[in-house]
């Protein structure tokens, strides 16, 4: 029987390391344009090539230590080997510097005073960079199994030690996968849409899968995992519309309050008037009132969170006069016979019932929005439902 030791594992702390790779990837590619290329453990942990052709690289240490722990000590193996593969990289490569950064990211709290964070806030201060440079060279009780490292590091020259001191961020702390921050950040660079704002994680879990599996399928084909920003936002805009598809602008009429009294403001309305002419029923015209109130509430809304533009609207009310149009000539030749008031009604249900409008390339679900939309149109007389709804209202 397996002993309790036995059965302990030092999965979980690679596993979060990997899954914290792939949210950096993920942010990299979420700030990114159709031309940026993000692969991960090509060249570096995560290393990025811009449109411009300016260079990122980066290099990840994750802890899932429950306990306070600095990975990015002043006498840490992860600092010595992260500065001795970029010196490396630099001199072997041939790196043009000019264009490019270096970003050494723990989601551990790393202390001010630790020299990666001297070299983090020096920037361009050479006074600043040379206490860097010296601390580097001067460090003592040097662990015997980094020293290879230290010493690889500082057979550089100091030139070379400087120009990419002067190019290294660190990222700390804030970027726990095990906090809000980093998950924040890429789902604010996805540009969401209100109409699916709820479905923001399912979205973000969606992507990162897109990714594992686009660097799995890669590593299975023994190819170098790199990511395509135009791939990625295709990917992105897919998942998007996808949602929206199974969404609706616009809310439920029993969601949206029409205001006390507000109904009485309208009655004399033109919109009123055009129902009148074909329909002596109270309670339609009540319905009425209330259907063109909240649609307008709606395109306020939806106007004022940028959902729709002026050009949505116009597009919106272009379809619905077609569709008004050709309902109506319609009706008046095949029903030519009958009473003017009863024509005018089959021209308003024919044109209203079972219809629900297109808005923004979404199809609505609520009746009341597409006949509040028709009832806006009437009040402009750009649409009627008596036929001669022009002559008899032309004085209202």
């Amino acid at each position: 029987m397996p002993t309790k030791k036995e059965n302990n594992s030092t999965a979980p702390g690679p596993m979060a390391g990997y899954t914290f790779q792939f949210y950096r990837a993920l942010k990299w590619l979420s700030e990114g344009t159709a031309g940026t290329t993000v692969a991960i453990e090509k060249i570096d942990d995560i290393s990025v090539v811009e449109a411009d052709g300016s260079l990122i690289f980066e290099q990840d240490k994750h802890s899932i230590s429950k306990n306070y722990y600095n990975p990015l000590s002043d006498k840490s193996k992860a600092l010595w080997n992260t500065l001795n593969i970029w010196l490396r990289l630099i001199k072997e490569k041939g790196i043009d510097l000019s264009s490019s950064k270096f970003f050494l990211v723990t989601n551990q709290h790393v202390p001010a005073d630790c020299l990666i964070s001297q070299i983090s806030e020096a920037n361009d201060n050479k006074v600043r960079m040379n206490k860097c440079v010296e601390d580097i060279r001067s460090i003592s009780d040097i662990p015997q199994t980094i020293q290879p490292l230290v010493d690889n590091v500082r057979s550089f020259s100091d030139n070379d030690i400087m120009e990419l001191l002067r190019r290294i961020e660190l990222v700390s702390q804030d970027s726990s996968i095990e906090g809000t921050k980093l998950r924040s950040e890429i789902i604010k660079n996805f540009r969401i849409p209100t109409s699916i704002s709820d479905e923001s994680e399912e979205l973000f879990q969606e992507m990162l899968g897109w990714l594992v599996d686009t660097a799995m399928r890669a590593w299975h084909n023994k190819k170098a995992a790199v990511m395509d920003g135009q791939a990625f936002i295709n990917a992105l805009d897919n998942a998007k519309r996808a949602r929206e598809r199974s969404k609706t602008l616009e809310r439920s009429a029993e969601s949206i309050e029409v205001p006390e009294g507000e109904s009485f403001k309208y009655r004399e309305s033109t919109f009123v008037e055009q129902m009148k002419l074909i329909t002596d029923n109270e309670n339609e015209i009540d319905d009425t009132i209330d259907d063109f109130i909240r649609v307008g509430i709606e395109l306020f809304r939806l106007s004022d969170e940028g959902e729709l533009s002026t050009a949505h609207i116009q597009d919106l009310e272009d379809r619905l006069i077609d569709r008004w149009s050709s309902v109506r000539h319609r009706c008046i030749r095949i029903h030519r016979q009958k009473n003017e008031s009863d024509i005018g009604y089959m021209i308003f249900d024919e044109t209203i019932g079972n219809y629900l409008a297109t808005l923004n390339g979404m199809a609505t679900q609520h009746a009341y929005f597409t006949r509040g939309s028709y009832h806006r149109l009437s009040d402009i007389l750009r649409v009627g439902w008596h036929p001669k709804y022009k002559e008899l209202l032309s004085s209202v």
